[in-house]
């Protein structure tokens, strides 16, 4: 009885088959998180590289839109960018700002907005309260666009420039004019914060200088 038990190996094919079924789905089920976690890593990769090219891109576009406001004495009009009110990305906190307050920061008219902006962030706590509200936002995909810039005038100097033409021509004091034309120049520092999704954020800082009565952009 004792010998005939020990040789009955009946069923000895289901346990090999289960064990095996659990160990390929252990296995799959360790490819399939891997996957995941790289299609994540790839996906936040590409956030990141949208944000900080949407700031970079902006670096360039606001030395336009600086230039479009000394020429224009008006908030230039662009159907992607909200001078007045709008949310700021962080905290939800609408923003009011009175018509033509970039254009008046741009021109000296104003202060740029350097001091803290206290504002109330009820429910929750608000990121952007330790920070000046920006000068304007822009959607890059249109106003209802979940991708957003802010860019802030952080500070604005005007200066004489001394030396004539032929030190203009040869770049010592930048492009421009010589002196018997027009020898100010105005100076303006931007911050730009570029979100893109899951608050993927690119911050970038420029400074323009504009030559008055110089031809073309900053």
């Amino acid at each position: 009885m004792m010998k005939r038990l020990h040789s009955d190996e009946r069923g000895f094919l289901l346990v090999v088959t289960m064990i095996m079924l659990v160990v390929l789905t252990i296995v799959g089920m360790t490819a399939l998180d891997n996957s995941m976690f790289e299609i994540k890593i790839a996906a936040n990769d590409r956030n990141a590289k949208v944000a900080f090219n949407m700031a970079d891109g902006t670096i360039y576009s606001s030395s336009k839109l600086i230039t479009e406001a000394m020429e224009a004495s008006a908030d230039p009009a662009h159907n992607t960018i909200a001078y007045e009110t709008f949310n700021l990305h962080d905290g939800g906190v609408s923003v009011t700002n009175a018509p033509d307050d970039f254009y008046k920061r741009v021109m000296g008219y104003m202060e740029t907005q350097a001091t803290p902006y206290l504002a109330s962030c009820t429910p929750g706590p608000c990121n952007d309260a330790l920070y000046p509200p920006p000068d304007f936002q822009i959607k890059p995909n249109g106003l209802g666009a979940s991708e957003t810039i802010e860019v802030y005038l952080m500070s604005r100097s005007a200066s004489m420039i001394a030396g004539g033409g032929a030190e203009f021509g040869a770049g010592a004091a930048g492009a421009g004019v010589g002196s018997g034309g027009a020898g100010a120049a105005v100076t303006i520092d931007v911050n730009v914060d570029a979100y893109s999704f899951n608050n993927s954020k690119s911050a970038l800082s420029a400074r323009y200088r504009k030559v008055l009565g110089a031809s073309g952009g900053l």
